[in-house]
């Protein structure tokens, strides 16, 4: 490999295994391996980094050559690609971050339901033992659906005095079971209650899929717990 200095910049001529070619850079060692050695006037040596350089005439594939890749992208390539990974991002959060509210809201509902079917069950055991008749009295004697039902809503508005407006509680009447075969004429009934609870989704975006319809926009999920309790019924013989 020889080097010419003239007044315009630098020739570099390349003899590979087919020839010659000639190519004109513009005061730039035309490089891309390793750093090369050559004189100067002055009688030392110097070294001269690897550097792509800007052709004016000629080309490396003439010679057999591949032109190698830009090894300093422009600030125009990193604009690019920092708007993509920001496109890239905009487009995956809004996911990402309802499948994170999703699974804490489905925790609130699970609380809420517990808590909704702990409260039922609780009310029916209440019903239940002042439905039945008092003692002494016949065993033909009906259970008093009234009076069961004052008793747990007075209990239900104890549970929740802030939200008592919200829960709606249905009592149906006694569902005859059968008949006690140790006492003849003993009428077994059961008590049936069930319980409207309105829970409130906490987190955004989760009532587009929870909540009731056709409004979604009121943030609620009706929960039904239908609770089934036998009344307590005093035999005397």
């Amino acid at each position: 490999m020889a080097i010419l200095r003239k007044d315009k910049g630098l020739r570099l001529k390349d003899k590979g295994q087919n020839g010659s070619c000639p190519m004109k850079t513009e005061g730039t060692l035309l490089n891309y391996g390793a750093p090369e050695k050559f004189p100067i006037n002055s009688g030392h040596s110097s070294f001269i980094p690897s550097a792509p350089a800007k052709q004016s005439g000629g080309s490396a594939e003439q010679c057999g050559g591949k032109q190698p890749a830009d090894r300093h992208p422009s600030s125009f390539s990193l604009f690019r690609r920092r708007a993509q990974t920001t496109v890239e991002l905009m487009l995956v959060l809004p996911i990402f971050m309802l499948m994170i509210f999703m699974c804490m809201e489905l925790g609130n509902i699970a609380h809420q339901v517990i808590m909704v079917h702990h409260c039922a069950y609780e009310l029916a055991r209440i019903g239940s033992l002042v439905a039945g008749p008092m003692g002494g009295s016949p065993d033909t004697t009906p259970a008093d659906k009234s009076r069961a039902e004052a008793r747990m809503r007075a209990v239900l508005r104890e549970m929740f005095p802030q939200y008592y407006g919200k829960i709606n509680l249905h009592v149906f009447n006694p569902v005859p079971t059968e008949i006690d075969p140790q006492a003849a004429g003993h009428q077994n009934e059961d008590l049936e209650i069930q319980l409207d609870y309105p829970v409130e989704l906490l987190f955004p975006m989760t009532n587009y899929l929870l909540a009731d319809g056709p409004n979604k926009q009121n943030h609620t999920m009706m929960i039904h717990v239908k609770m089934r309790m036998p009344i307590e019924k005093p035999v005397f013989r």
